[in-house]
């Protein structure tokens, strides 16, 4: 392995590389390329274009090669292992959903309901994944207990570890539940003793089967399918979530649920049928309905 160290500017490392990003119709070759640089170079930041730096010729090959792997569509975060949510920083995997700034609604709303952040809750994330969404509502609400659900071993063992990082390990409980199972909320019950949650959120798959080919491949390809397809229309999952809602939530509880584009009305027929009532919507940054709340009737 070569070692030998080449003192330069970072633009000429990347200006290739960025080069080949813009062919591939790369929307940010830029800023791909300078995270990807740092990362090569076992920084935890972007290298600047100007920036003189020390690199060794194996970090260069590594930097290459992080770069044809960008190329074929996966995502940085991917190739990182890591990213950014929220406050944090948490850690990915093949089994876990990429966070998205999208699902940052669902924390702004819940502070909005939850203004007094020495409440002591209750919190459960229903398909937890990397466990970002609890482990945000943890860091803001300090005294707050969260129990992480689903059904992948591995995703939970990556929210573990980072609750781990972040020192809210002894905040949180993990659970290995499938809620396609008819009585998923029985066994959580039994788990929990039967103790009520006064906030509920969760990220389900909400798209329909026959448009995840359609998605782009840093979806399709990098992205847990299970994360992802929400059944025939989308709604498989809602089905199975919102008529149990009445038996997981406190009587003053509330379920900060995310959807897809134009899901709402369809969802909230669903939860019509429940014994939930409708608080209101909250659009995420590009202007689209992304959460419902809901409450016991």
């Amino acid at each position: 392995m070569d070692h030998k160290t080449i003192n330069t500017e970072a633009y000429f490392i990347t200006k290739e590389a960025i080069q080949d990003l813009k062919n591939n119709h790369n929307q940010t070759p830029n800023l791909d390329s300078r995270i990807l640089l740092g990362f090569a170079m076992g920084l935890d930041r972007a290298i600047y274009p100007h920036e003189k730096i020390n690199i060794t010729e194996n970090e260069i090959n590594i930097f290459k090669k992080y770069i044809q792997n960008r190329i074929k569509g996966k995502p940085v975060s991917r190739i990182l292992g890591f990213k950014n949510f929220w406050k944090m920083n948490f850690k990915i995997s093949k089994a876990t959903l990429d966070p998205r700034p999208d699902s940052e609604v669902i924390i702004e709303t819940i502070m909005k309901f939850y203004p007094d952040k020495s409440k002591i809750l209750r919190v459960l994330d229903l398909g937890s994944g990397s466990g970002c969404l609890g482990l945000s509502i943890l860091y803001e609400y300090n005294k707050s207990k969260a129990f992480f659900l689903d059904r992948s071993l591995e995703s939970l063992k990556i929210a573990k570890y980072n609750a781990l990082k972040y020192k809210m390990e002894k905040r949180s409980e993990f659970i290995c539940l499938n809620w396609n199972n008819e009585m998923w909320d029985k066994e959580l019950h039994n788990i929990v003793k039967g103790n009520l949650f006064d906030i509920i959120i969760s990220n389900p798959p909400y798209i329909p089967s026959s448009q995840i080919q359609e998605l782009q491949i840093e979806v399709k390809t990098y992205e847990p399918a299970m994360a992802l397809d929400g059944g025939k229309d989308g709604l498989t999952s809602y089905r199975c979530i919102l008529p149990k809602l009445e038996n997981l939530l406190s009587s003053e509880g509330h379920a900060f649920i995310e959807i897809g584009i134009n899901q709402k009305n369809d969802i909230n027929k669903i939860a019509n049928s429940c014994d939930l009532i409708f608080k209101e919507s909250n659009k995420d940054l590009s202007d689209v309905i992304r959460v419902l709340v809901y409450g016991l009737k």
